[in-house]
């Protein structure tokens, strides 16, 4: 589709791309009674937390990326092309490897099996 045939869907407009920013994510978290406060560090200036479950151990967290975390996020994606061009084998692609992955689904599969027998 294009601008001539009429959109798929509209555009987003400028104003509503901070729908998922830091003021969104803050502001949900407070409409459901949470204290989402700032927790900056070096590598993550805009770093916000929120203990939305007292007694979870986990917290909730709202960042930024640097570019070097969003190179080491994607940077599978990179070999993996690289690799299909030349022509090797990545692990989902091998036969070797997709055996070794059914037959350690099996193992478990048994596993599981033998212990809800005891």
């Amino acid at each position: 589709m294009s601008a001539e045939k009429g959109w798929i869907i509209e555009p987003i407009q400028p104003t509503q791309w901070w729908i998922h920013g830091v003021e969104a994510w803050a502001r949900r978290h407070r409409d459901e009674g949470h204290r989402p406060y700032p927790a900056p560090t070096r590598a993550n200036p805009e770093k916000w937390e929120c203990k939305c479950d007292p007694d979870a151990p986990w917290v909730s967290v709202w960042r930024i990326l640097t570019p070097d975390q969003v190179r080491q996020k994607f940077a599978h994606l990179g070999r993996a092309a690289k690799a299909r061009r030349e022509g090797r084998w990545l692990p989902e692609d091998d036969p070797a490897w997709q055996e070794r992955i059914r037959q350690a689904k099996q193992r478990v599969a048994e596993y599981e099996r033998s212990q809800e027998t005891q």
